[in-house]
C-alpha cells in the first residue's frame, strides 16, 4: 500500500506536468499538431486498450460477485479475489475516460480548421 501511495503521490503530478507541457505547444503554437495521423493512432489506440481493459476486468468482477452471491458464500475472500480486476477496472476508466475527453478536443479543433 505504501509503495502504490508513493507512486500516485510522486508519479502524478510528474506525468501530470509531462502532459500539460506537451500539450500547451498544440494549443499555441499549432493546431495541426493535433490532427496528425501519429497523435490520432496514438489516442485511438488507448483509449480502444482501456475501454477493452474495463470491459474484461468488469466483466470479471462481476462474475465473481454474482457467482458467489449465487452460491450463498460472499465474504471477504470474494473481495479480495476481485481487487485486482477492480483496480484494473477503475484505472483503465479514468484512462478511456481522459483520451475520450482529449479525443473530444481533438475533434473541435479539427472541425475549426475545416468550418
Amino acid at each position: 500500500l505504501a509503495a502504490a501511495l508513493t507512486s500516485l503521490v510522486v508519479g502524478t503530478p510528474l506525468w501530470v506536468r509531462h502532459w500539460v507541457l506537451r500539450q500547451m505547444p498544440l494549443d499555441a503554437a499549432d493546431p495541426a499538431e493535433r490532427v496528425t495521423q501519429s497523435r490520432r493512432a496514438y489516442m485511438f489506440i488507448i483509449f480502444g486498450l482501456s475501454v477493452l481493459a474495463t470491459l474484461v476486468s468488469g466483466s470479471i468482477v462481476l462474475f465473481e460477485i454474482i457467482q458467489a452471491l449465487l452460491n450463498g458464500d460472499f465474504s471477504r475472500q470474494t473481495l479480495d479475489d476481485v481487487r485486482y480486476p477492480f483496480g484494473v477496472v477503475l484505472t483503465a476508466a479514468i484512462v478511456s475516460f481522459y483520451h475520450w475527453q482529449v479525443l473530444r478536443e481533438d475533434r473541435a479543433v479539427e472541425h475549426a480548421r475545416s468550418g
